[in-house]
């Protein structure tokens, strides 16, 4: 008979096991949002490099990379793509999300919300660090740093 850590370490699985996400799941999503026409190839691009850039010098992970991924083309539904938005896009955007429905019609949840704004932050500075938006930084309605895994 086995022993109590046996079967304990027999039925671990991984993070990426349990919700059924594979490596590659965010170039998936990517081909989706391409797919389905609500995002562009360049914010494709954008995000690609973003999440180059995160994965190399601030050492996310396979999942927090999805997320950012996921919520970053989600966002498009809210505002123009990323290389000609303003900051009055991005005001919309929040105010259209806090009144949206989700793709399932339900609205938002107030986790929700907060995770797609906290998430588009340092994307947005991101954008103005790298020249790719002239979005005025002192404009931002957002805090300096990334807020990745708080």
């Amino acid at each position: 008979m086995a022993s109590l850590q046996d079967r304990i370490a027999q039925n671990r699985t991984s993070v990426e096991d349990f919700h059924c996400l594979r490596p590659d799941q965010a170039e998936r999503y990517l081909a989706k949002g391409l797919r389905e026409e609500v995002i562009n190839e360049e914010d494709a691009n954008l995000i690609r490099i973003y999440l180059a850039e995160l994965e190399s010098t601030h050492n996310i992970g396979n999942l927090r990379g999805i997320k950012i991924t996921a919520t970053l083309i989600s966002w498009r539904r809210f505002a123009k793509p990323y290389r000609e938005i303003k900051i009055e896009d991005i005001y919309a955007g929040i105010a259209g999300l806090k009144r949206g429905t989700s793709k399932r019609g339900a609205p938002y949840k107030q986790n929700t919300i907060y995770d797609f704004v906290r998430i588009l932050k340092p994307f947005c500075l991101w954008l103005i660090e790298n020249e790719y938006s002239e979005i005025p930084e002192k404009k931002t309605p957002m805090r300096p740093g990334l807020m990745l895994n708080q």
